[in-house]
């Protein structure tokens, strides 16, 4: 959330109110979720469960991690509707849990759904995405 929002940073002021609201609150929440956490650990006193992720949580976060500071980066470069459009594609294409023509094409097509109605309430509301050095 705290890269999302010194991205977001960037946008002009009206385009950055809504990133940063979600950016906020999701620190905020997280945040409650920490503490909520450690107080629940500190009453059970579990010294078996240190560290409760196991490996596969670890590489999912760290996949999650590096193709969002990718997509950060190429937000200036190509634009934030490509860029998002070609993340977002990326990001259900690895965690597909069934890799088949079928739910492949299905993920494709919501994800271009998803991005067109994005832009569509976007440009409703008269919020114009940035664009890029590229395009």
């Amino acid at each position: 959330f705290a890269l999302f929002y010194v991205s977001s940073l960037q946008l002009q002021p009206a385009a950055a109110l809504w990133p940063q609201i979600i950016c906020l609150t999701g620190m905020a929440l997280s945040a409650a979720n920490i503490v909520i956490s450690g107080v629940k650990w500190q009453k059970e006193r579990d010294q078996a469960a240190v560290f409760p992720l196991d490996p596969g949580q670890i590489k999912r976060g760290l996949i999650l991690t590096v193709v969002a500071a990718v997509w950060i980066f190429t937000i200036p470069r190509i634009g934030f509707l490509i860029s998002s459009t070609v993340f977002t594609g990326i990001i259900v294409l690895i965690f597909e849990p069934v890799k088949d023509k079928k739910h492949i094409v299905r993920d494709i097509i919501v994800t271009i759904l998803f991005s067109v109605f994005l832009f569509a309430m976007f440009s409703l509301l008269g919020i114009r995405f940035p664009r890029g050095i590229l395009i």
